[in-house]
């Protein structure tokens, strides 16, 4: 990931190449639950798909896409947006 931005309607992350995704605020909660799940033995959280957006956790970080374009978060970047997204 190389940028996010973050308003009252969701989060936009961009990656170094330019792709981006889009996360609305009804998924920001599932964002959250899988970057906390980096590094984790939750095997449970490893693949996540709801409508169009997909996410994947692994020791790394969390990979976010859409059926166009994907975004990896790292395990640093995720610590990051875990702290802005703090309710």
């Amino acid at each position: 990931m190389n940028s996010f931005s973050v308003d009252k309607n969701g989060i936009v992350l961009i990656d170094t190449s330019g792709d981006a995704i889009f996360v609305p605020n009804n998924y920001i909660s599932i964002l959250k639950m899988e970057l906390e799940g980096i590094g984790s033995d939750d095997t449970l959280g490893t693949m996540s798909t709801f409508g169009f957006i997909n996410m994947s956790f692994n020791d790394n970080g969390v990979h976010v896409s859409d059926n166009k374009e994907g975004v990896f978060v790292s395990k640093q970047e995720a610590d990051t947006l875990l702290e802005v997204l703090k309710d």
